[in-house]
């Protein structure tokens, strides 16, 4: 009996370390009445379903073109996924456990499969399609509603979300069907019940990234589509609450995503669009505020887009050209949202677009739109909020477009899970002045100091403070569409190796040229190269890397695959050291032994940073060029066929406090009203394992001490009691809390 009661108190401890994770995926439905589904056959209007069907929540580099809607539908029934982007993958026609465990596991979790079939149904008719769906469909759910715990990526957030429109496509079209069955309906509903409540689940608010934004929106698209469930007064009202307070620190007053990435302003653009569009389907009165900010949202968006739909690589943006853009809304005369549209009508904003409180600061040349003047573009970063997602360590880095493609850009969208992804979340993965070794989670502050612009010439001053004392100032400076000079000055309080990675898109080939720290970066199918030049303060050589892991550098990613890429590393003593490199295009040189077509830039006095001389030699064939600045003035002079000079005046830049404290203030908030827990299966699984190989080690000591020595075995029985309920509680409050 006293092995029996052991025994049971050991699986209860097990079961103490289980019960939280249970409660964080438990939800308990209210049963869907025939009621409920019949009501839902005729509300909400037909066109009203079909509009939400179409709000799609999937990952937009994942977009599915409109053809090839009729192959993609038969190979699913054929037991094959085709997503663009990544590779076939065999599944099940109708819906197999074993779906979940194939990659890309998020898409597969989000129904695209289910998706796909009905995509076919509508466009061929064919009833097989709609049948495979269905049959899937109910597969699904009986799975889903019989878990006890996640598998794969069956509740991620973002897969829930996801699927809701796949879920009212099909209701959309199987309520008003002949062949409609009751119970297959009422699992259906549950489904979608149970979808929603997960997502409603404080314990799985994401508050730190979009996935909390796009729950919200599932939530609204649920009470819409199915406004006779019991629970859609509530997923409405939850949905209502958490967006609101989301809001202010999710796309702040000046337009920006505050996600680090260029790439999810898309889905500021889209999200905002969504949810007013939303409020409208449920007869809400819009904010006006909302509408200033998804204006605001739109222009940012628009200013970062590229010609080609491309976005500038920084943070966690992929490399895909989205030619539409997302989806957007437009306000009518009684303040209501109109449907949803994608349009290519995305304007041109040239000159300078500044957003010191986000941290970004975006350059169009020309000024004004001038078909006979090449267009670039320069984007600099120096955002950091600590406790927003999607952040990878790039304060001060540059990226640049011209000529109608992109050439110093950053590592860009490392998927998740793949090799490499910590390393390209740090400093490796872009061109921003660092420390060897610095940490991606250093402690560290960025701020804007001066910016100066005219028709001709944009120039922008950065500072950095990072860990024990040291410093960066960047100064970087465009002139016409395509000179770029990056001047860097480094303090420290002690001497260490600083570092810059200048990373060029990979389809670029980069050549040293005759000069030393000299290059050409030179373009397939294309009569432009870039030319630089890299100087330090101790004259260092530099360094070619090409898809190094260490260090780590050399490294983009082209739809979801990281390829190697040409990098030139840069190191210097962090210690009042500088780094200059000046990057300039134009025609490639005929004659490489020409040493002087050679880009040669030489700083030529320095007596701080707001006091040097610069002299640059090639930047065009006959063209020299030297740059000086004296406090607040820049002066460009111009040696060429004609004598030209030029001066710009610099603008002091204030920090905006009141704007950042009140973007910091809600993220505070947030975060101290936040009670999201993270799954710790894994980490369950591994206890579990030890205390059950400690419960039958005990139990092998206790039967051999029982005859020989059984008062000792008496008291370590009755101190076994005791440790039990000991372990249990540091594992439960103490060990799966810090973890979480």
């Amino acid at each position: 009996m006293a092995t029996l009661l052991r025994i049971i108190l050991a699986f209860a401890v097990i079961g103490w370390i289980w019960l939280p994770e249970f409660l964080l995926w438990h939800v308990q439905p209210a049963t869907v009445t025939t009621e409920i589904i019949e009501h839902s056959r005729t509300v909400p209007q037909q066109s009203v379903l079909n509009e939400l069907s179409q709000i799609n929540l999937q990952p937009p580099a994942n977009w599915v073109p409109s053809t090839g809607v009729a192959e993609r539908a038969e190979n699913v029934a054929k037991g094959i996924l085709d997503i663009p982007d990544f590779p076939s993958v065999e599944i099940s026609p109708v819906f197999s456990p074993a779906d979940l465990q194939k990659h890309p596991q998020l898409l597969v979790a989000s129904l695209v499969a289910v998706d796909q079939l009905l995509d076919g149904y509508l466009f061929t008719g064919k009833e097989k399609y709609f049948h495979l769906a269905k049959e899937s469909l109910i597969k699904f759910s009986e799975f889903e509603s019989s878990r006890f715990f996640d598998t794969g990526f069956l509740w991620n957030d973002h897969a829930i979300a996801a699927r809701i429109s796949v879920l009212i496509k099909f209701w959309a079209h199987y309520r008003n069907r002949e062949d409609f069955d009751l119970e297959d309906a009422k699992k259906i509903f549950l489904l979608v019940t149970r979808s929603g409540l997960l997502l409603a689940k404080s314990e799985q608010y994401a508050w730190r990234t979009g996935h909390g934004i796009l729950a919200d929106l599932a939530l609204m698209q649920i009470s819409t589509a199915f406004p006779f469930l019991s629970e859609s007064n509530y997923f409405r009202e939850t949905a209502i609450r958490r967006f609101s307070s989301h809001l202010p620190y999710y796309v702040n007053n000046e337009g920006v995503t505050l996600l680090h990435s260029a790439g999810y302003n898309f889905g500021g653009v889209q999200f905002l669009a969504t949810m007013l569009r939303l409020y409208t389907l449920n007869n809400l009165t819009i904010p006006i505020d909302w509408w200033e900010r998804y204006n605001r949202v739109s222009d940012f968006y628009a200013r970062l887009r590229r010609p080609d739909g491309t976005m500038p690589m920084f943070g966690d943006t992929s490399s895909k050209s989205n030619f539409l853009g997302p989806p957007r809304t437009y306000q009518l005369e009684n303040g209501d949202a109109g449907p949803l549209q994608r349009t290519t009508d995305w304007p041109y904003h040239g000159g300078l677009s500044l957003y010191p409180q986000a941290g970004h600061a975006i350059w169009w040349y020309p000024q004004n739109p001038d078909r006979n003047k090449t267009r670039s573009q320069t984007v600099t970063t120096w955002s950091y909020y600590p406790q927003l997602g999607h952040k990878q360590a790039d304060e001060l880095s540059i990226l640049t477009w011209a000529e109608g493609r992109s050439w110093i850009t950053s590592v860009g969208y490392w998927p998740y899970g793949s090799k490499g992804r910590s390393k390209a979340e740090s400093w490796g993965g872009n061109n921003a002045p660092h420390l060897r070794n610095e940490a991606a989670s250093s402690q560290r502050t960025s701020r804007l100091i001066s910016t100066g612009n005219d028709d001709e010439i944009f120039f922008i001053e950065m500072e950095r403070k990072g860990p024990d004392g040291f410093k960066v100032l960047r100064e970087v400076m465009q002139i016409g569409a395509k000179t770029w000079i990056i001047f860097d000055h480094l303090q420290n309080e002690i001497p260490r190796e600083a570092n810059t990675f200048w990373t060029f898109y990979p389809d670029l080939t980069v050549v040293p040229g005759l000069a030393a720290g000299s290059f050409t970066v030179s373009a397939p199918y294309s009569a432009q190269a870039m030319y630089c030049s890299f100087q330090t303060d101790q004259g260092r050589d530099v360094e070619q890397l090409f898809g190094s892991w260490e260090p780590f550098a050399g490294w983009v990613t082209t739809g979801q695959v990281p390829v190697p890429a040409e990098t030139i590393a840069v190191n210097t003593n962090s210690e009042q050291g500088w780094q200059l490199a000046v990057f300039s295009l134009r025609s490639q040189r005929k004659d490489l032994d020409d040493r002087s077509v050679d880009l040669v830039a030489t700083l030529t006095s320095i007596d701080g940073p707001d006091d040097w001389v610069i002299n640059i030699s090639g930047i065009d064939e006959s063209d020299s060029m030297t740059i000086s600045r004296n406090q607040n003035h820049i002066n460009l002079l111009t040696n060429g066929k004609t004598v030209s000079e030029k001066e710009l005046k610099l603008t002091k830049q204030s920090t905006l406090e009141n704007e950042a404290a009140f973007v910091s203030a809600a993220i505070g908030v947030a975060a101290e009203n936040s009670t999201r827990q993270l799954p710790l299966i894994s980490y369950r699984l591994k206890a579990t394992y030890v205390l059950l190989a400690i419960l039958i080690m005990q139990e092998i000591l206790f039967f051999i001490l029982r005859r020989r020595l059984p008062r000792l075995a008496t008291l370590l029985r009755t101190v076994s009691i005791f440790a039990w309920i000991g372990v249990g509680l540091g594992l439960t409050e103490f060990y799966f809390v810090v973890k979480a």
